[in-house]
C-alpha cells in the first residue's frame, strides 16, 4: 500500500543495500538522520511537545516561518500531511505488495516476511 512512500517523501528514510544475490541487490530502509530531525519536529509539534500543539497548516506556516524547506521548496499542507499518516514512520513499511510483471497488487500476508519494523 505504501511502498516506496517514505523515499518519496522526505526521504528520512533511504534504500541502501542490505545483501546482494547474484546480480540482484536487495536493499532495506535506512534512517536519514539529517532529514529524519525535521520529521522528528513535524511529530512534536503536532503532539505538542514544543508547547501548543499544531495542526497541520499551522506546522506549514511554522516551518516556512523558519525558513525550513521541502526538497528546497517551502513545505505544503500536503507534504506534512502525507508525513504525519505514512505508516512507513510510524515503523511499519510494506514492500513486495505489487507484481511487477502484472502490476497487480499481491494478497496481503499476515506474516512478517512482508513488513519492515
Amino acid at each position: 500500500m505504501l511502498a516506496g512512500m517514505a523515499i518519496s517523501l522526505i526521504r528520512a528514510y533511504d534504500a541502501v543495500e542490505a545483501e546482494r544475490r547474484g546480480e540482484k541487490v536487495k536493499k532495506k530502509l535506512a534512517i536519514n538522520e539529517a532529514e529524519a530531525a525535521v520529521v522528528r519536529r513535524i511529530f512534536d509539534l503536532y503532539r505538542g511537545i514544543e508547547g501548543l500543539q499544531y495542526g497541520v497548516k499551522a506546522i506549514v506556516s511554522k516551518l516556512n516561518a523558519e525558513g525550513v524547506t521541502f526538497r528546497g521548496k517551502a513545505f505544503m499542507i500536503s507534504n506534512v500531511h502525507r508525513i504525519l499518516t505514512a505508516q512507513t514512520y510510524a515503523g511499519q513499511h510494506e514492500f513486495n505488495v505489487r507484481n511487477s510483471k502484472a502490476g497487480t497488487i499481491r494478497p496481503q500476508a499476515d506474516d512478517e516476511l512482508y513488513r519492515f519494523r
